[in-house]
């Protein structure tokens, strides 16, 4: 089931809502170093996100679940949002070299279908980050926020997924070690979580952030044994040698 976008909204607008963001925003930084000749698609609720790259001068289209609604947009932020069905995507195949998706995978019917229109989407030079809650995770367990519905992965989950639809991963990172609670002195302490969190106890982060890339797989042919290949072209053979085959 989707949330709400009045809940993500609300959320972010949170004291642990502004954290996650914050914190997030930095690995995003981290993962995609120079944005300015990119459009960012963004599948799911992006906003809190987009706006701040809508600041930084960057293109978005943002791209919203019809189940869960769109939110209107501010004067300064008038970036593209429109509302889709998950399951069908209104892009061309091969068209978009950025594509940022939170909020979103862990709430659609088929996951595998969904992956599918991420790889159908995504051009052959391009990038896709996913952000999902992680199922060991603390914030998975706490339904006020939107990261505690829907469905949580496993990082070996997660990975056979994108797998199944010729996604590699490149690069990945757990966040959010801080508890999902409004208290004002988290902000004095969060970087230091964050820190021991993703150096020492990488398993229990509050999500998962993956930038995958497109990769095509051709099966190896089966080779043939050496006699069917010299049927082939025994007809071209001298008489003595084709009764030697």
């Amino acid at each position: 089931m989707h949330p709400d976008v009045v809940l993500m909204y609300d959320f972010y607008q949170t004291v642990s809502g502004g954290l996650a963001k914050r914190v997030i925003l930095e690995l995003l930084d981290d993962f995609w170093q120079d944005l300015s000749k990119n459009l960012i698609c963004g599948l799911g609720y992006t906003d809190a996100y987009f706006d701040i790259y809508h600041q930084r001068g960057i293109r978005c289209l943002s791209l919203q679940s019809v189940y869960s609604g769109i939110y209107a947009r501010q004067p300064h932020n008038d970036y593209g949002a429109v509302m889709v069905d998950d399951n069908h995507l209104p892009l061309s195949d091969d068209s978009q070299e950025r594509i940022l998706c939170v909020h979103l995978l862990e709430h659609v019917a088929s996951p595998h279908h969904f992956i599918s229109e991420i790889s159908r989407i995504l051009s052959p030079t391009g990038e896709a980050i996913i952000i999902v809650p992680n199922r060991r995770g603390l914030w998975a367990r706490f339904e006020h926020t939107p990261f505690g519905c829907g469905k949580p992965y496993t990082k070996r989950q997660l990975k056979d997924a994108l797998e199944t639809c010729n996604l590699h991963i490149t690069q990945q990172t757990s966040a959010l070690f801080f508890p999902p609670k409004e208290y004002g002195s988290l902000r004095l302490h969060v970087n230091v979580m964050e820190y021991i969190g993703r150096n020492f106890l990488s398993y229990c982060g509050g999500v998962h952030i993956i930038k995958v890339i497109k990769r095509s797989y051709i099966p190896p042919q089966m080779v043939r044994e050496h006699h069917h290949v010299l049927r082939i072209f025994s007809n071209r053979l001298s008489p003595a040698m084709r009764g030697e085959l």
